[in-house]
């Protein structure tokens, strides 16, 4: 008779479980604002026609995250500002394999160049990091295999492995 009961407990307690665990069509929001704090993705375009996707990372910085530009190689700047915060960082692969870049230069008070963040950008030929960079990501020009210019800031701190490879 104990087994029986204690049988049909357990059997109670898994299904109350299951039923608290189960996701009952949520789309996965709640009334709760913290829970729902995410990077907001959003798109700015320059004077010559250059789309850069950033993100906020905090209310005062910016990281560019996905680069579309013409078809055509061409110098592209990176924007010191966008949405009134300053661009501090370059994200992981965000000009990753972009055949229609061959200089970049900027103003910007970029501090990181993500992993991989200009890699296989076959037509980069020059890159000006501004003084305010102190971190260089692994791979991050990995395979620019005609970058043959770099002005490097005099306050760099870290250069990952293979940033320059290839």
């Amino acid at each position: 008779m104990t087994k029986r009961v204690f049988a049909m407990l357990l059997a109670v307690l898994m299904l109350c479980l299951c039923v608290a665990c189960s996701d009952n069509g949520n789309d996965g929001t709640t009334d709760d604002p913290v829970i729902n704090i995410g990077p907001e993705t959003l798109t700015y375009t320059d004077s010559q026609g250059d789309t850069f996707t950033y993100e906020y990372l905090s209310s005062t910085t910016v990281a560019i995250t996905d680069f579309v530009g013409s078809d055509e190689p061409h110098v592209v700047t990176i924007p010191a500002a966008i949405d009134g915060r300053n661009v501090t960082e370059i994200a992981s692969a965000a000009f990753r394999a972009k055949s229609n870049i061959s200089e970049i230069k900027s103003d910007a008070a970029l501090v990181k160049i993500g992993d991989y963040a200009f890699a296989y950008c076959e037509a980069l030929t020059t890159v000006t990091l501004p003084e305010t960079v102190k971190t260089i990501g692994k791979c991050a020009f990995y395979a620019s295999a005609h970058l043959t210019t770099v002005v490097m800031p005099q306050g760099l701190e870290n250069i990952n492995e293979a940033a320059f490879y290839g």
